[in-house]
């Protein structure tokens, strides 16, 4: 039993799969990687050691579903036995959870817990800020859209090498 997902909320999204003793146990394994992928994440921006994480009850509903659709994408992952099909399913579930991974470290996508709170991030050095385009360049540079080559680059090179 994983702290986000049970084997039960699995069985309920993988119709047709038998959670027999060996499924089962393939499961636990495959939440108990899923909670910590996603974990190691979205550790930058989110704290996993403090409320709403901790709550034995409710959980942000974003995190349940991203552990039950990660563990899902093991499991047949895991199941396919080299079926280009099997695996073909397996990689739709992972990369729909990566992509919401990703939302929420650009800030594209916001956690709230059960009752619709936003999650406070973590403060720190790894705070994700929601636009890094109105920074100002450290030293004062051109865009890079503006850099051009050195028309003399390929004389350069060539009496590099005599």
């Amino acid at each position: 039993m994983g702290t986000f997902a049970t084997t039960s909320s699995l069985a309920v999204k993988m119709i047709g799969t038998v959670f027999d003793t060996a499924t089962t146990n393939l499961a636990s394994a495959c939440m108990f990687d899923a909670e910590n992928e996603i974990q190691k994440r979205l550790a930058k921006r989110y704290d996993f050691t403090a409320s709403p994480f901790l709550t034995t009850t409710t959980h942000p509903p974003m995190i349940v579903t991203l552990v039950q659709t990660l563990s899902i994408g093991y499991m047949y992952e895991n199941m396919a036995r080299g079926s280009k099909e099997g695996l073909a399913r397996a990689d739709r579930y992972l990369k729909r959870v990566f992509e919401n991974i990703d939302g929420l470290l650009d800030g594209k996508f916001q956690l709230t817990d059960a009752s619709g709170t936003l999650v406070t991030e973590t403060e720190g050095e790894w705070k994700v800020y929601e636009s890094a385009s109105s920074y100002e360049p450290t030293f004062n540079e051109d865009s890079p859209e503006s850099w051009s080559v050195d028309s003399d680059k390929l004389d350069d090179i060539a009496s590099d090498r005599e």
